[in-house]
């Protein structure tokens, strides 16, 4: 009888955590700052977004930077004060990763990037402009096999093809999530800038 309440209790305990990391994990995107977009068109894991121009802070990522660490910390203390003002800064959503160039970059949040952003300490951190306009994006789908960056990005750039969409640029990464996250609960895309929604005649 002992050991059938220790067992119950233990597994009513593992699912309070369980629970807890799930509650933790879906709340700290929700309660984080992410830019606003419409969705012009939707298939499955593919849509075609509409999004506001935004600030970015941004650093190049050296081909042995493989796990992003060493750029992400550059960006994070820019975050954390290591700006001309000594301004803390909220973390935002996605942090985008571009294959080509190299780079990382968050999202300045729109009250900072409204009252003008503080430049960087760091030779190595910039801020950058990116220009409102539509992307074709593709949702990783977290609760199968994990694809490998250059599948996704293989993935999404044959779908926009097969649709007629133009593209204009090179593919890029969005992750919104903490590493502590649970892989099925992350949410993972890749993007691309497109010219228009008009078929490609050429």
């Amino acid at each position: 009888m002992i050991r059938l309440i220790t067992r119950l209790a233990l597994a009513i305990g593992a699912g309070i955590i369980g629970a807890g990391i799930i509650f933790l994990a879906r709340h700290s995107r929700w309660m984080t700052e992410s830019p606003p977009y419409s969705v012009v068109e939707a298939e499955g894991l593919f849509e075609v977004r509409e999004y506001p121009g935004l600030t970015l802070v941004t650093t190049s990522m050296a081909p042995d930077d493989d796990d992003g660490g060493v750029s992400f910390g550059r960006l994070g203390r820019y975050l954390f004060g290591k700006n001309e003002t000594s301004q803390q800064i909220a973390m935002t959503t996605p942090v985008f990763v571009a294959d080509r160039p190299g780079a990382m970059s968050f999202i300045v949040p729109r009250a900072v990037a409204d009252a003008g952003p503080p430049k960087p300490e760091s030779p190595d951190v910039r801020l950058a402009e990116q220009a409102g306009g539509k992307f074709a994006v593709y949702r990783v789908d977290a609760s199968g096999r994990q694809m490998r960056r250059g599948d996704a990005a293989d993935t999404l750039m044959e779908w926009a093809r097969a649709r007629g969409l133009s593209i204009d640029g090179e593919p890029f990464f969005a992750y919104y999530d903490p590493p502590w996250t649970p892989s099925f609960l992350r949410r993972n895309e890749v993007m691309v800038r497109l010219k228009s929604l008009a078929p490609d005649r050429n």
